[in-house]
């Protein structure tokens, strides 16, 4: 039974999680993408989304003069985010399979 319940509940946490953060993560690489003066590709964040939505570690990553992360750090925020979710997921399995 237990087994059962947490096969139905995990897959659909993370696809709600994954689904979110991948809307996320387009929504701001089609509409926030820039390209500064050097040539570096950037995206436009705010200092809630970086403190709210990727966490207090991606603060040092952003210009605080221009709101800009480097595209290249924003798509490897992704993909943490992404392991992130798996943890969670791998967590709420485990409780869920041995209560």
């Amino acid at each position: 039974m237990n087994l059962t319940l947490s096969l139905i509940i995990c897959p659909i946490i993370f696809s709600v999680l994954f689904i979110i953060e991948t809307c996320f993560f387009l929504y701001k690489l089609i509409h926030r993408r820039n390209t500064d003066d050097e040539g570096m590709n950037t995206i436009d964040v705010t200092p809630g989304e970086v403190k709210y939505c990727m966490g207090w570690v991606w603060k040092f990553a952003v210009d605080e003069r221009t709101n800009q992360i480097k595209l290249s750090i924003f798509v490897v925020w992704y993909f943490v985010s992404i392991c992130f979710d798996l943890f969670i997921t791998g967590m709420i399995f485990l409780i869920v399979y041995y209560n």
